[in-house]
């Protein structure tokens, strides 16, 4: 165990494990019973409207991102490998936790909480990547690109209307039918402040593009270790699939709406040839992103490993 790789490990706990809210939460799955887990963790077909609720799922989402990047940083070995056995037993008790399991294995399908528990109960299986110390530098990138959206509240709100959320009245059709006019995206885009959830939205949704741009170059350049890459696109694999599955075909239409909307802008706003590359750039790394490319090495190494 190289005191770098168990450096990078107290790192990553310390950044995303050891807040106060990932800690109550672990805190509260541990003295609830079976039923009461089952009912905080069930899928939102079941709307979910108590803010304590809210609070605490949207804790559970960060506590699987944690265990995500740990799993991510793994396939290079930037961590310990083996896991140290303290981390290890405390990682594969959250994991195993029959409602978590069924919270990210079913409701909301992430391959990479699925990744590291599998490793934690077959501890002889490694996946077959060389060392990459030299893959630290694009791993710090990974985490810096995350950080652009993380506890964005825009961003969120573009992400609850993509996952069938309403706020307000407004919901992703008001917000597809608003980029696909460009007159009304640009006023509600140049107000100072957000005057409601759709405002609120359509900043996260140029945020959101912004980052699938970042995110997309960076797997470009980390394509000599393919693992690390589907790792790291596996990390927001769960939106860029819904994204492709819901939404590929009416967003590429709201995109080519927008493309166009220099035929009928006003005169005074003179900076389509600012404002169409970034478009075009964003509708590019969007159909790498919401492919299968990135993700495959990582589903046939689990198709590798023992269920």
């Amino acid at each position: 165990m190289s005191d770098l790789a168990l450096t990078n490990l107290r790192d990553l706990t310390h950044r995303y494990f050891e807040q106060e809210r990932v800690v109550s939460l672990r805190r509260h799955l541990s003295g609830a019973s079976a039923a009461e887990r089952r009912q905080l963790l069930r899928f939102h077909s079941e709307p979910v409207l108590d803010p304590k609720e809210i609070a605490y799922r949207d804790t559970t989402d960060e506590l699987l991102a944690f265990y995500s990047r740990v799993a991510v940083a793994s396939l290079v070995r930037l961590v310990p490998d083996p896991l140290p056995p303290k981390f290890a037993e405390m990682a594969l008790r959250d994991l195993a936790m029959p409602e978590l399991a069924s919270y990210y294995e079913q409701h909301y399908p992430l391959l990479l909480p699925q990744l590291l528990r599998r490793r934690l109960e077959d501890t002889e299986f490694r996946p077959a990547d060389e060392d990459a110390a030299s893959a630290w530098t694009l791993y710090a990138q990974f985490l810096d690109v995350n950080s652009s959206i993380e506890s964005d509240a825009s961003v969120e709100a573009f992400l609850w209307f993509l996952d069938d959320g309403f706020t307000e009245g407004f919901g992703l059709e008001d917000l597809l039918k608003t980029i696909e006019q460009p007159r009304q995206f640009f006023r509600r885009m140049s107000r100072v402040e957000p005057e409601d959830a759709l405002d609120l939205a359509l900043r996260g949704f140029g945020e959101f593009m912004i980052f699938c741009m970042e995110l997309d170059a960076l797997l470009v350049r980390t394509a000599r270790w393919p693992l690390l890459q589907s790792g790291m696109w596996h990390h927001h694999g769960y939106w860029f699939d819904f994204l492709g599955e819901k939404v590929g075909r009416e967003l590429n239409e709201a995109l080519d709406s927008f493309m166009r909307w220099h035929e009928i802008a006003p005169d005074s706003i003179d900076a389509p040839e600012m404002v169409m590359p970034s478009i075009e750039d964003a509708r590019q790394s969007l159909q790498r992103l919401t492919g299968t490319e990135y993700g495959q090495a990582l589903r046939g190494l689990m198709e590798e490993m023992p269920a």
